[in-house]
């Protein structure tokens, strides 16, 4: 598996982006999440920063738990084994 299967080329576009900001406008059910956590993927495999150097930033507690279960669902499949085993506990 590879952080960019599944992925149309907007999303492709958008979790590569190798600029210093990014802002991603789509609307419900566009994929806006699974393109974030393959752009986390994408930092990790294809230009090698680490892990403890990423900040995830959520707007609510469900995209939280379901960016936390997939980091910590694709880590195994990819072979990295950062910090995701558990989700931290800020904004219960």
């Amino acid at each position: 598996m590879s952080w960019n299967d599944g992925l149309d080329s907007n999303q492709i576009a958008a979790a590569s982006y190798n600029g210093t900001h990014a802002r991603l406008i789509a609307g419900p059910g566009t994929g806006k999440t699974l393109t974030l956590i393959r752009r986390i993927i994408y930092l990790i495999e294809e230009l090698n920063i680490d892990p403890e150097k990423i900040v995830i930033l959520a707007f609510t507690r469900t995209a939280k738990r379901e960016i936390f279960r997939s980091l910590r669902t694709l880590s195994s499949h990819l072979k990295i084994y950062p910090n995701w085993k558990k989700s931290p506990n800020r904004g219960k």
